[in-house]
């Protein structure tokens, strides 16, 4: 008996260990410089454009406007890390990564229609600024 489950006890973790562990996938929202405000990724827009992407590393480009629109809805289904910057290649970092009264990026939320959305700012400028 103890054989037994020593052996299934073997495989069960044999199997776990073998498994290929897949590359995090990354979004990253490129923002004009300066951006501050609302913006949203509209997903399955038939409008949209394909994201470019190496490997499982995503790039969304938002316009001035706010309104960035993708064609599908990879990889926002999925799990991901999502990092912000702008065009200049600054880093806005992530909001609880900094203190309330620096810029951070924010995300908001997603509707069921795929939109998803985010905010660049202040914690006191979300606030004033909630969907």
């Amino acid at each position: 008996m103890r054989t037994c489950v020593f052996r299934m006890v073997t495989c069960i973790l044999i199997a776990f260990t073998s498994c290929e562990r897949s590359e995090p996938v990354i979004v990253e929202y490129i923002m004009p410089a300066g951006f501050r405000g609302s913006f949203v990724v509209r997903t399955n827009d038939p409008a949209g454009i394909e994201l470019p992407h190496s490997s499982r590393h995503y790039k969304v480009s938002v316009p001035n406007s706010g309104i960035a629109r993708t064609k599908g809805a990879d990889p926002f289904n999925a799990w991901h890390t999502r990092i912000a910057r702008d065009e200049n290649g600054v880093e806005i970092p992530n909001a609880g990564q900094v203190p309330d009264d620096r810029v951070a990026f924010w995300s908001d939320g997603r509707d069921s229609d795929g939109t998803i959305y985010f905010f660049v700012g202040t914690k006191k400028e979300r606030n004033e600024n909630q969907r």
